[in-house]
């Protein structure tokens, strides 16, 4: 009876998800089977409501320092570099290994991403992995940490009597760090200051949506579209210049110590 009143096609399976996700929620052996539609199916009767024009992000790289150097723990910062210069989901930070990255090459194979639990590793949500660039302004920080670690294992090392980082820390650290700076907002969280500011300032920067849409691992260029309202021709030159669109631009660390300083600027953007 769900589907039995004026509801179009694509209103009844978009019911009937919400309806096994409720199911799945309560009895966890129940797999919702609108997962196992094909993608594109997915993605055009299965539309979310996430809308990048009214989700908040870190409008300048000032604001990105700021929150970097804010963090505790040098892994959370690594997790949030990640994140927030690489579009990675933290799921995905968390999982990256040194073996992953090539330095000489400027890339990162992005091919697994750690489980809800915590406890082990999983496919990717494409189902398939992807290589992403490595930006100036990840490149000095990625060869610090290198240096530290020795080039072996996690990345984002857990702390001791973890498999990966847990994600709440992450959460907590990031909150406690955006009240004390000030930055709080409602729905500012961990994906909002990283993934979703990448995405974010790349646009507004100017850049390729095709390349947005590599880097980010979209399936379809219509979600990577979804952030063309940020068009850098609606921002004054002083809110491009704060953002470091010029391709030239060097990266400069802060001076907290080895390991721990942000670049102040994403350049040379592929």
């Amino acid at each position: 009876d769900v589907c039995s009143s004026d509801l179009s096609a694509n209103g009844c399976l978009a019911v009937l998800s919400n309806i096994f996700e409720e199911v799945r929620v309560s009895h966890p052996a129940i797999r919702n089977p609108c997962k196992d539609l094909p993608r594109d199916i997915r993605a055009n009767f299965l539309k979310d409501d996430h809308d990048p024009a009214k989700v908040p992000f870190l409008r300048t790289l000032t604001d990105v320092h700021r929150v970097y150097d804010a963090l505790p723990l040098l892994m959370l910062k690594r997790q949030f570099a990640l994140g927030v210069y690489a579009g990675m989901r933290p799921s995905e930070a968390r999982a990256v290994e040194w073996a992953d990255i090539n330095l000489d090459r400027r890339t990162i194979n992005i091919a697994r991403q750690v489980n809800h639990d915590g406890t082990e590793t999983k496919v990717l949500k494409s189902k398939k992995s992807r290589v992403v660039p490595i930006l100036d302004s990840l490149l000095a920080l990625l060869r610090e940490w290198k240096m530290q670690d020795g080039g072996k294992g996690l990345v984002v090392k857990p702390p001791d009597g973890f498999l990966f980082m847990p994600r709440d820390t992450a959460a907590l650290e990031l909150k406690k760090a955006l009240v004390a700076l000030n930055l709080s907002e409602p729905g500012l969280s961990w994906y909002e200051c990283t993934r979703h500011t990448f995405a974010s300032l790349w646009v507004m920067s100017g850049r390729s949506m095709r390349k947005l849409q590599h880097i980010l691992g979209h399936h379809s260029i219509i979600i990577t579209e979804r952030y063309a309202h940020l068009d850098p021709h609606a921002f004054s030159d002083d809110d491009r210049a704060a953002l470091g669109s010029g391709k030239e631009a060097k990266v400069v660390s802060s001076a907290n110590g080895a390991g721990n300083g942000a670049p102040q600027v994403i350049a040379n953007l592929p």
